[in-house]
């Protein structure tokens, strides 16, 4: 495959995959890619019991959304891609303000979130409330949420 676009420094020419009709992109279906987020911080007022939501305690959040990114990896563009900036700002925006008694709670308020992009295909996501229990470090609850195929 030959490009007139020079290559940006550390990226690498991908050369060995199938091309779509048109020549200019990886055939759909071909590649699998992953945006994740690891260990974003928030401040929640969270716990079961009431003493626990007096004060606000720090909870982690790993995120990650399957995509297509073959237009973004041969396009070099932002908006091809799945910006982490906005997904950051939207799941922080979806917590603030708000006080939960789950964690399941808290994962299940992001994923409808998350899947407003539609091209979000799947979504995994990790919430964590360390020293949440005692004599463990941490403890966490995973969601995964899958798009459904469409129909036609």
């Amino acid at each position: 495959m030959s490009s007139d676009r020079s290559v940006p420094l550390g990226c690498s020419v991908l050369t060995d995959f199938h091309v779509s009709g048109n020549g200019t992109a990886p055939a759909p279906g071909t590649t699998a890619w992953t945006v994740s987020i690891d260990e974003l911080c928030a401040d929640l007022f969270i716990g079961a019991a009431d003493a626990e939501r007096t004060e606000s305690r720090r909870i982690v959040i790993n995120l990650q959304l399957g995509f297509d990114g073959s237009r973004a990896s041969l396009s070099d563009d932002l908006r091809d891609t799945i910006d982490y900036k906005t997904v950051r700002d939207r799941v922080l925006s979806a917590l603030q303000g708000k006080t939960f008694h789950l964690l399941e709670c808290v994962a299940g308020r992001l994923l409808p979130v998350l899947a407003e992009d539609d091209r979000v295909q799947w979504i995994h996501v990790e919430v964590s409330k360390p020293n949440g229990l005692r004599l463990a470090r941490t403890v966490r609850v995973t969601a995964k949420w899958h798009r459904a195929k469409s129909k036609e």
